[in-house]
């Protein structure tokens, strides 16, 4: 019966592409994108289980914090927001928006969704026997050693780094804005490796050395992010047309460091925390989140009014 659905669906879906020219404009950049798409599906995918195993989860008195499950729903809806209009559509238009959907993914999305411990919950989401499956599989020797390998923190940091600076050499980055798929898999990589510094960062085992790990690892990581954004290869060509001056590069970079450094995620917001007296650190991390989170609407649109809307830039 499910063999049967399968093959069903997956001809009707065929019938559809073909029906629709999808299959020849695959690959042509555009806002909701085939891509886009199936981004979205996956996303409603993984809130259908996490959903369903926070209800099972508390529905057996497990114990399953508050601010995790607001940390997984922020960061999914930061995750579905930069995937679709009109952001989506800007990116395509505008080197800013590009950078700002991939600050989004990589700096907003993808720690807040592993502070939400997406894997545990999620597994709770499903059925007895899919999930006794799924846990015993992940428990073998090979997954457990591949995941601590890839999830150790040095190897994250070295991965999510060198992703980074590989994906901004103006020749792949052209060859992502002009073709969707390779779009795409710019993302899928983008967040993967986010996720896996991240959940490194949160979860791993660092002993006696606990946040001074983790503030040195973000640190290394804003230096060498820093040193990209001060390069600004990529915004050579906009500056050589004459699409935006050096004061308004200037400005983004400067801008951009001050918002990013407001966040608990960053070096300055993880030393804070890091220093902050242990029944106090909680409460500091929280503020420190809502202030940065409410940075991403205030600022654009503080920048916006101050700079733009006058004619100035």
């Amino acid at each position: 019966m499910r063999v049967g659905l399968t093959v069903c669906v997956v001809g009707l879906l065929v019938v559809t592409i073909e029906a629709h020219g999808i299959a020849e404009g695959l690959n042509e950049p555009r806002a909701l994108s085939p891509w886009d798409l199936l981004t979205c599906a996956l996303l409603l995918g993984m809130a259908l289980l996490y959903a369903r195993g926070s209800r099972t989860m508390a529905a057996r008195g497990a114990r399953h914090p508050r601010r995790e499950r607001i940390c997984f729903w922020v960061g999914w809806l930061t995750l579905l927001g930069s995937v679709l209009p009109p952001l989506d559509a800007l990116a395509l238009q505008m080197f800013s928006a590009h950078m700002a959907q991939h600050e989004l993914m990589m700096l907003l999305g993808a720690p807040l969704l592993m502070a939400g411990r997406p894997l545990s919950t999620c597994l709770w989401g499903l059925d007895t026997s899919r999930r006794q499956r799924v846990a015993t599989a992940l428990q073998t020797h090979g997954v457990g050693a591949t995941w601590r390998l890839f999830t150790a923190p040095v190897v994250a940091w070295a991965l999510h780094g060198l992703v980074i600076w590989v994906w901004h050499l103006p020749s792949l980055y052209e060859w992502a804005i002009h073709n969707e798929s390779v779009h795409a898999m710019q993302h899928a990589m983008f967040i993967a490796t986010s996720a896996l510094f991240w959940w490194g960062l949160l979860y791993g085992r660092y002993g006696r050395a606990g946040y001074g790990a983790a503030v040195l690892y973000v640190f290394t990581t804003a230096v060498h992010t820093g040193i990209l954004g001060a390069l600004i290869p990529l915004a050579v060509p906009f500056l050589a047309m004459g699409e935006i001056g050096a004061v308004g590069v200037i400005i983004a970079l400067c801008i951009a460091s001050s918002v990013v450094d407001s966040s608990p995620f960053s070096t300055s917001g993880a030393l804070v925390v890091a220093n902050t007296p242990e029944d106090r650190r909680d409460r500091v991390y929280k503020r420190l989140l809502q202030w940065g989170m409410s940075m991403i609407i205030i600022a654009p649109i503080t920048a916006w009014s101050i700079f733009v809307l006058p004619g100035w830039l």
